[in-house]
């Protein structure tokens, strides 16, 4: 019986008590459909899409291609301009420890706005996979493609549930902005074939890396800090996306840097000393918590 109270007590906490009451009128955020959404995206990538290819010769999409990368860099552009205006120029919102805004004010709900539509894109991001399906592009089909839009999914909609603004904010616009130089990057490679060179590749690749260790940094602190923040969010982004980071890292030697067999002893010193580096903080965030909850208990 106790494990039963304990799940149903749960199960209210998660879709009742946590999420912000303002988002409820959004389509896809009270309900279950985004798992759905991942499952149907999984089965796709790793079933239908290549049984449905095989024999077939691959879709000359260039076009649709093009336009898609245009739409995805406008988008991203938007979201860009817009939550840096209304946050961070000039500077309303904190760059270190920014809580989650409840209010109604036109600034308020224009910025939860802009928060569910970045978990859309995360949606729509998914058409790179069935354009590199129907393609036949079969190499760009990594572990880190897949895991990285399946999981984006999940995270832009707990954002959007949970919490609509705030801390995540920033990593939001960091991530939109990274999209718009990848998505204009692909949309050149399309138009003049002299685009597509590893030198561009590599450091867009850079950039995602630093993306995504300015998320782990970023929400270290709002797992450790009285932000006004979800603790629990922020504890789960955090090893969300170290194992993404991670996974570039790995597609980063394999792609540029063992390939040329230079500085080799280096590069691995520190990714080594990344990875500590990161277990610390991880480790500090957990000692911080579970001393909290002894105290807390004590107190009482």
């Amino acid at each position: 019986m106790f494990i039963l109270d304990l799940i149903q007590k749960l199960y209210h906490n998660v879709e009742y008590v946590w999420p912000d009451p303002r988002t409820r009128h959004y389509p896809l955020v009270y309900t279950p459909l985004p798992y759905t959404i991942v499952a149907i995206f999984l089965f796709f990538t790793y079933y239908l899409g290549p049984k449905y290819m095989r024999g077939r010769q691959p879709y000359r999409l260039e076009k649709i291609v093009i336009i898609y990368n245009f739409l995805q860099m406008i988008f991203n552009g938007y979201l860009v301009v817009n939550v840096v205006r209304l946050c961070y120029w000039p500077l309303r919102y904190s760059l270190w420890c920014q809580p989650v805004e409840t209010g109604t004010s036109p600034r308020e709900v224009a910025l939860t706005d802009f928060v569910w539509l970045y978990y859309m894109s995360k949606i729509i991001d998914v058409l790179d996979t069935v354009f590199i399906i129907l393609r036949k592009k079969y190499s760009q089909l990594t572990l880190l493609h897949v895991y990285h839009h399946a999981g984006m999914i999940l995270i832009s909609w707990c954002g959007i549930k949970y919490v609509p603004g705030g801390q995540s904010l920033i990593t939001g616009v960091t991530n939109c902005f990274v999209h718009v130089v990848m998505y204009g990057y692909y949309l050149l490679t399309l138009v003049d074939k002299r685009y597509a060179s590893s030198w561009w590749k590599k450091h867009i690749t850079q950039m995602q890396m630093f993306q995504f260790f300015i998320i782990c940094v970023h929400h270290s602190i709002s797992a450790v800090s009285d932000c006004g923040y979800n603790r629990y969010i922020s504890a789960l982004v955090v090893p969300c996306t170290f194992s993404i980071t991670y996974l570039f890292v790995i597609f980063y030697w394999n792609a540029y840097i063992e390939p040329a067999k230079k500085e080799k002893r280096v590069i691995k010193l520190i990714c080594r000393r990344v990875i500590v580096i990161f277990i610390c903080i991880y480790a500090y965030i957990y000692v911080f918590y579970i001393k909290n909850v002894l105290l807390n208990r004590g107190c009482q």
